[in-house]
């Protein structure tokens, strides 16, 4: 039996008319600017991420295809499919066609998460309260407060995610919301208000290109190796990582190391099975330094 969801048959009337072509422009809209800061073919995005995220993020720009309107007489794909071809499916797969083709891509806030079952979702782009989203997968790696970017889709009388969701960690969503308040057109000084204006679901349909390059701007050094995400500690001090190796005296033992190390009282091993010995922060030591620290090596 056919999934509710199941979007095989729309998926093969691509092949029909002029649709394919359209749907190819929605996509170099989606990756194209991706493509060009990282010199990057469509296919090598998908495996420098890997994990099936090519599916996820052909998801993203099919599911706006189907909410898109085409010049010069407004036709729709989902539209043109139901009118041909809908005697083919059931009730329930139309509706979340209809439900998909209605539905506009914005940016969530997860909480009252119910593993496998539901959460609320806040739109943090839109506003008004949160409503409630029947989900399976998606509850079970959700943790309360994260970002999401996703379709809301009303089935009957519960609403249901689409299949196309990004997770953005909170940065990366602010610069996404600062992003889509300039596509809107609005001012620099709204930007930097605390409560900044809603977009009008009219004008938030035509931003969801932003928010698969945003997200992709995010991962993709990352996956490539370009950059490494910078850490600073409670100063603001950028911390560097390095290793410092010390000769050891000849047939020294790692006990005997590990008694000489517990015996310096500033340090703290973390427990007996890990070798990892901590120095007490700054503030908290003493005065004078310790002596102890001579007697490791001899």
């Amino acid at each position: 039996m056919r999934s509710q969801r199941d979007l095989g048959r729309l998926i093969k009337f691509l092949a029909r008319d002029d649709w394919k072509s359209r749907l190819e422009e929605v996509m170099g809209e989606h990756f194209g600017p991706a493509m060009e800061a990282f010199d990057l073919e469509y296919e090598e995005i998908g495996t420098a991420l890997g994990g099936g995220w090519d599916m996820t993020l052909w998801g993203m720009a099919f599911e706006d295809f189907l909410g898109r309107e085409f010049e010069p007489d407004g036709r729709n794909f989902v539209d043109e499919y139901l009118r041909r071809r809908g005697w083919n499916e059931s009730a329930p797969a139309k509706a979340y066609m209809r439900g998909l083709r209605n539905s506009i891509m914005s940016l969530y806030e997860a909480s009252a998460i119910i593993a496998g079952e539901s959460f609320r979702a806040r739109d943090l782009i839109r506003g008004g309260e949160p409503v409630l989203v029947s989900e399976r997968t998606a509850t079970r790696s959700l943790m309360e407060w994260d970002r999401i970017a996703a379709r809301i889709v009303v089935q009957g009388q519960k609403r249901v995610l689409g299949g196309g969701l990004l997770a953005f960690p909170f940065e990366t969503s602010e610069r996404l919301m600062a992003e889509l308040q300039r596509a809107a057109g609005q001012s620099d000084t709204v930007l930097r208000s605390a409560r900044k204006q809603s977009i009008a679901d009219h004008a938030l349909r035509g931003m969801t290109p932003l928010f698969t390059a945003t997200w992709l701007s995010d991962v993709l050094p990352k996956a490539l190796g370009l950059s490494r995400p910078a850490l600073h500690n409670s100063d603001g001090d950028e911390v560097v990582f390095y290793e410092v190796r010390f000769p050891l005296a000849p047939q020294t033992t790692p006990s005997e190391l590990g008694e000489r190390l517990t015996a310096i009282s500033s340090l703290h091993r973390e427990n007996e099975a890990f070798w990892n010995w901590l120095d007490e922060p700054a503030d908290a030591r003493q005065p004078k330094p310790s002596d102890d620290a001579e007697n490791v090596l001899g």
